[in-house]
């Protein structure tokens, strides 16, 4: 997939709950990269509120899929 859009329109019609966990995390690692791209750039404010609302859509994915972790249920350790 070339590009954070590609991946995020595969991932929201994904219904198998093992691949759409791999899916979304692809489409995050797409997105981080495409941020860090934008960072250095004056423009790109459309697309920045694009991925804010993707990045949505992604969290809301992963707190309806009964397969993803919960992060209220997983423990750090202790720092030493």
């Amino acid at each position: 997939m070339a590009n954070w859009r590609e991946f995020y329109e595969t991932t929201v019609l994904e219904t198998n709950p093992t691949q759409l966990q791999k899916l979304i995390r692809d489409t995050e690692v797409a997105i981080f990269r495409r941020m860090r791209e934008l960072h250095a750039s004056s423009d790109g404010a459309e697309e920045r509120r694009e991925i804010a609302g993707a990045s949505a859509a992604l969290r809301a994915l992963k707190t309806e899929n009964p397969e993803w972790p919960n992060p209220k249920q997983i423990r750090i350790p202790a720092a030493k």
